[in-house]
């Protein structure tokens, strides 16, 4: 398996709810976020393959999409990767 070589750009999150369940995510944030300024937010949705609960698999296809230095500057945005367990 593929794993984005950039992993360290996006941020470990986990989601818990007020029941208990949890949700694991990466996060990719915009390079430089100017207040004020709106972002669009993506939600990236991965395939059947990538589920789990490593926090990693969901990365591998899309990720260095996102990561590729030209097209975080032309398009910034926050980026939310989650892992279907």
């Amino acid at each position: 398996m593929q794993l984005v070589a950039q992993q360290e750009d996006f941020i470990k999150e986990v989601y818990l709810s007020s029941q208990g369940d949890s949700l694991l995510f990466r996060q990719l944030n915009p390079q430089q976020v100017v207040p004020g300024k709106k972002y669009p937010l993506v939600v990236f949705l991965h395939g059947a393959g990538e589920r789990g609960n490593d926090n990693e698999a969901q990365l591998t296809h899309g990720g260095n999409m996102f990561t590729n230095p030209v097209n975080r500057e032309k398009y910034p945005a926050f980026v939310l990767f989650p892992q279907c367990p």
